[in-house]
């Protein structure tokens, strides 16, 4: 049986990267990612979207990713984690986010050239 857990993400950070070094000395980097889409409704007006992504880096990459500002434009590369754990209220929480694999800035898009591909 073949499994296959892969995410590509090109988007926006939404805030500078978080840097924590852990107890055992290894680093972890999070951030979220934006990604914009935009779609036609029924009477042919485009509308605009977008989904936010957390995402951790570790060790040699975590390091890279820590130097990420808000607004820069990054190409993700990872798998899906998903986890639960229990509040301090008691209530059950979970979460998935992007393990990266490889990451790197892009140049920032040109927002009316983006649209001008999403029409064609």
């Amino acid at each position: 049986m073949y499994n296959l857990n892969r995410v590509m993400l090109v988007g926006q950070l939404t805030a500078d990267s978080e840097t924590s070094t852990l107890e055992s000395g290894q680093q972890k980097t999070t951030f979220r990612v934006a990604t914009n889409y935009s779609w036609k409704d029924k009477s042919g007006e485009w509308k605009e979207g977008a989904d936010f992504h957390q995402v951790v880096a570790w060790r040699k990459i975590a390091e890279t990713a820590a130097k990420f500002k808000k607004g820069e434009r990054v190409l993700v590369e990872g798998k899906l984690h998903s986890y639960n754990w229990e509040a301090k209220d008691g209530t059950k929480r979970y979460a998935t986010e992007v393990v990266v694999s490889a990451v790197s800035l892009m140049a920032k898009a040109n927002p009316k050239e983006v649209k001008e591909k999403e029409e064609d």
